[in-house]
């Protein structure tokens, strides 16, 4: 059984009273439109790679790894060059564990999980065009990913919340850059609102473990920002649903339910057409 989207909604006060969709997948596995990719040049970094963004002034590209953020050359793409790796304990971290990368407005932003996964992470900030550092920010707990808003004046970061020694609570951090890097802001959105309410989510299909509150069990993993920058999307992959977030305030607002859809049909189908093959 596979999680998608479903319309249950629970707001941050109390559960709607809807109950959980189950959907049997009936489509097809007959490829439909058609996609050619060609490759046209390609390049081995030294510490591998993971997730990268793009600079279309400086025609750079910065990759993750965990000795730093890679920086590769792409003003010719057919001929990749390596520039450095940037290690950000050069810039009095205590870590070089890059764990995810944006850009925007020449500015590159990078999170760094501290070399205890439960203390809080580190974003740092640096020039896209020769890699100086413009500033950093704290932030929670396994920072997993980050995405600048529509407008470039937020960085939104999801504070997984890893387990390690202890279990941290999941959040999401928002960096107010609209005053420049120096002097940044960061705001946290967290969960609590819902601790205690962890027997009614269950109900509705969020996993939820026993014994664990759900700030301390949600885990956020990748955010999603509406187009007029005042929304987000925050997938908790491990718990089968996502969070909506009010970024002005800094407030989860609701936890949605993903539901489960059953794609035994599909997997039928394709064991059939993988016998046919031979």
């Amino acid at each position: 059984m596979l999680a998608l989207a479903l319309g249950l909604q629970l707001a941050s006060a109390e559960a709607s009273s809807v109950n959980p969709i189950q959907n049997t997948y009936t489509g097809g596995t007959t490829p439909v439109g058609g996609l050619t990719v060609t490759k046209i040049g390609g390049i081995t970094l030294p510490s591998g790679a993971e997730i990268s963004a793009f600079d279309s002034v400086s025609k750079r590209l910065f990759v993750t790894s965990n000795a730093g953020l890679q920086i590769v050359d792409l003003s010719v793409p057919t001929a990749p060059l390596f520039i450095e790796t940037l290690d950000a304990t050069d810039f009095g971290i205590t870590s070089s564990d890059v764990s995810s990368v944006a850009v925007k407005n020449g500015i590159v932003a990078a999170t760094v999980i501290a070399p205890n996964k439960n203390d809080p992470g580190t974003v740092v900030f640096v020039d896209a065009g020769d890699g100086t550092l413009l500033g950093t920010a704290t932030v929670g707990a396994s920072p997993d990913q980050l995405t600048f808003t529509p407008d470039g004046t937020k960085v939104l970061v999801a504070n997984e919340g890893e387990i390690g020694a202890t279990d941290p609570d999941g959040s999401v951090s928002i960096i107010d850059i609209s005053g420049g890097v120096a002097t940044a802001t960061v705001a946290t959105a967290t969960f609590t609102a819902f601790n205690g309410m962890e027997a009614t989510l269950r109900a509705n299909e969020v996993r939820i473990f026993a014994g664990n509150s759900v700030s301390q069990d949600v885990e956020p993993e990748y955010i999603a920002v509406s187009v007029d920058g005042a929304k987000a999307m925050v997938t908790l992959q491990e718990n089968n649903a996502v969070a909506l977030l009010d970024i002005a305030t800094a407030t989860i607002t609701e936890i949605v339910p993903l539901g489960s859809k059953n794609f035994s049909a599909l997997l039928d189908s394709v064991v059939t057409r993988l016998r046919a093959r031979g």
